[in-house]
């Protein structure tokens, strides 16, 4: 892979090199909030600001952490994931809003402009059922709610504080804070067992 960067090591994008960061990397969206995750940090330096990818690291508990902003949309996300994972990293947590289901909102309107229906894809995982509920409580063209099977599976539903099933073919829309859900204990105690980048 040709190396436009210039320096051997350095990424392209990030503006990092093996050692800048460490294996824990938070990623928020936005570049403005990297300073102020940061904050939290022993010793945090300013390691790169390039595009919209901002790098913070410092330590935690004396074990090295990383804050990277990601920008806009998974495309930018995986190219600041590669490039960190390069550099040493190997465990990601997202942190940030939810502007997806915004974004979802947008994709649903449009939709209706033209007498489309809309059914969500929610198959990643039982905490995916809250946020889906919200969103299809407020568009007008909800036409059926995604019940995949593995939300019934008991080791699935341990993932998740709260079990949202529907009764009697039907569900409540939760009206909890956030997505409505949170990952429990278990569920993190077993995350790296399920790593993607190793």
């Amino acid at each position: 892979m040709q190396n436009y960067s210039g320096e051997e090591g350095l990424q392209y994008h990030l503006q990092i090199r093996p050692g800048d960061v460490g294996r824990y990397v938070l990623l928020p969206g936005d570049p403005k909030r990297c300073a102020k995750i940061a904050a939290y940090f022993d010793n945090p330096r300013l390691v790169a600001d390039s595009r919209e990818y901002v790098t913070y690291t410092g330590t935690l508990d004396g074990e090295p952490v990383s804050v990277t902003s990601t920008g806009i949309g998974g495309a930018s996300a995986s190219i600041a994931m590669e490039e960190l994972h390069k550099c040493g990293a190997d465990t990601f947590i997202r942190v940030g809003t939810c502007g997806g289901i915004t974004e979802g909102k947008k994709i649903c309107d449009l939709a209706q402009a033209y007498d489309c229906g809309v059914q969500l894809h929610i198959c990643a995982s039982n905490l995916s059922i809250a946020p889906a509920l919200h969103l299809e409580a407020a568009i007008p063209n909800f036409t059926i709610h995604e019940h995949h099977v593995l939300f019934l599976q008991e080791d699935n539903k341990k993932l998740v504080r709260y079990d949202y099933q529907p009764v009697n073919g039907y569900y409540e829309v939760p009206d909890l804070p956030g997505l409505g859900n949170e990952w429990t204990d278990y569920a993190f105690s077993i995350a790296a067992d399920y790593a993607t980048l190793k």
